[in-house]
């Protein structure tokens, strides 16, 4: 049951994250709610979720969890003037005191009864659900704000990422003359290799055709199975967070060593012993909407060793591994695989 709440904390931190001043200011229209807005209704619901009381019913003890007293500052300055980064700051500590108490009540308890100063009284299962479904309403809204903006956090991350990957990987592009991206998604990460690389020859292939409007970058759709082109045909070859959407990733490899003379540059995910993989699917969903990208594709997360040991069964030489960076706030680890053919 906690474990929603959790959950919801984990979008909530993913979607807003990366915020700048600007979009946390940012409303669609003037009766519109900005993020920042959004936040401090948040942490204001999350300052009453803390002032629950437990009642006492004949021969029953009164819920012990909440005699531990949470570190909240109820002043007028702090409740309804603080910025909104620290809106969110608080939000997120206060929730995760919430959290942590809540762990601690075993089950017979769930059903005890408890006063809330916003709802009134209700079991403290009640409440969670409750809690539960205003987090939903509030994603929701998070959502559309997100949506709405011209560039949006999850968009600005998305190409800070895409310029700084870029480095580790751009020396392998120097003495190539053409490159196929395979899985071109929004086009994001091919238009800045095409930006930064113009002498080469590219090439694009995907499923489907999920560009965002104004990219301009080459696409063949194909049927994700049989590349359409003939062996050695690329000196490189891109896949950049592919393989985990993809349910025959066995033949989708193969088939990109298969078309590939040089080198295969793989940018992969993994998670970290903490994660929890709804956590995980819910956060890659929502980026993906957020980039207006379809949330039905399939998603699953390779363990790293497993991932290198497929590798290394098709006899390919890596030639480079490195941790790369993260921005986000879900619990992976991204790595930069370059793969030698050895065509």
């Amino acid at each position: 049951m906690v474990q929603k709440l959790q959950r919801n904390f984990d979008v909530i931190r993913f979607l807003i994250k990366n915020a700048n001043s600007e979009q946390l200011a940012w409303r669609k229209n003037r009766t519109g709610w900005s993020l920042g807005e959004t936040m401090r209704h948040l942490r204001n619901l999350e300052l009453w979720h803390t002032g629950i009381k437990p009642l006492r019913r004949d021969g029953q003890d009164p819920l012990r969890l909440f005699e531990i007293e949470l570190n909240v500052d109820l002043s007028p300055e702090i409740y309804f003037n603080s910025g909104y980064r620290r809106a969110f700051e608080e939000y997120a500590g206060y929730r995760r005191q919430i959290i942590e108490l809540l762990q601690q009540v075993p089950a017979e308890q769930w059903q005890y009864e408890v006063t809330h100063p916003l709802f009134g009284q209700m079991t403290l299962a009640g409440l969670v659900e409750k809690i539960d479904e205003q987090d939903q309403a509030h994603i929701r809204q998070i959502e559309e704000i997100i949506q709405a903006m011209p560039l949006n956090p999850l968009l600005n991350r998305a190409l800070y990422e895409i310029s700084d990957y870029h480095t580790c990987y751009r020396a392998y592009l120097a003495e190539a003359s053409s490159l196929l991206d395979i899985g071109v998604g929004p086009g994001l990460a091919l238009r800045h290799v095409m930006r930064h690389h113009p002498r080469l020859t590219f090439a694009g292939v995907d499923v489907r055709d999920l560009r965002l409007a104004g990219i301009d970058v080459p696409l063949q759709v194909y049927d994700g199975h049989a590349l359409p082109f003939s062996e050695n045909q690329f000196d490189i070859s891109l896949l950049f967070y592919v393989l985990h959407h993809c349910q025959n990733w066995n033949q989708v490899l193969d088939e990109a060593v298969r078309v590939t003379r040089r080198n295969l540059i793989i940018i992969e995910e993994f998670s970290l012993p903490d994660a929890d993989e709804t956590s995980l699917d819910l956060t890659e969903r929502q980026n993906h909407q957020a980039l207006g990208i379809p949330t039905d594709l399939p998603y699953q997360v390779f363990d790293q060793t497993e991932f290198e040991a497929m590798l290394q069964a098709r006899n390919l030489s890596m030639i480079e591994q490195q941790p790369l960076p993260s921005e986000t706030a879900r619990p992976v680890q991204k790595y930069l695989y370059v793969i030698a053919t050895n065509h």
